[in-house]
């Protein structure tokens, strides 16, 4: 599938140390532009060949058989902006407190994580899916950082992507 290129404005770097924190505020006076209907924040443009990648076991499977899989850090607004056909389940809604990554700051060593995950069809047949309608609600333990996992429910599928 071809996403939406035309008219679309990529900013990179926006994850270096000095600009965290200031997305939003880019975001906002950006939307101030006349003609600006939709703006995004991630780390990387669809499938750009990013080789940013965490760990994933499937709920139930043994832990020693994880699998690397790449991984894109996005907002709520990333699949409207490129126009990213769902074809089952829904994606991140912001009105949903807990859609997205769980943030690890501030929580227990001891404390379980949760959250919400969106993935390609590629993902579906690399976990071991028999259909992205299979996938949607099923539970898969993901790295979210050197040492933490989360628990993350699938609740999106994607069609897979090309730039």
């Amino acid at each position: 599938m071809m996403v939406e290129k035309e008219n679309i404005l990529v900013v990179h770097n926006l994850g270096r140390t000095d600009m965290q924190g200031k997305g939003e505020t880019l975001r906002q006076r950006l939307m101030q532009i006349p003609g600006v209907t939709k703006t995004s924040l991630a780390a990387d443009t669809p499938a750009n060949g990013n080789e940013s990648n965490t760990s994933l076991t499937k709920e139930g499977d043994d832990p020693s058989m994880n699998m690397l899989i790449g991984r894109q850090s996005i907002d709520f607004d990333f699949f409207d902006l490129y126009g990213v056909d769902v074809i089952a389940g829904r994606v991140y809604d912001r009105d949903r407190e807990t859609d997205g990554m769980p943030s690890v700051d501030g929580v227990p060593e001891d404390q379980a994580l949760s959250g919400t995950l969106v993935i390609n069809e590629a993902a579906v047949r690399r976990i071991g899916y028999a259909s992205p309608a299979e996938a949607i609600g099923q539970r898969v333990m993901m790295g979210v950082s050197q040492s933490r996992t989360a628990a993350m429910e699938i609740i999106g599928v994607i069609r897979d992507m090309q730039f």
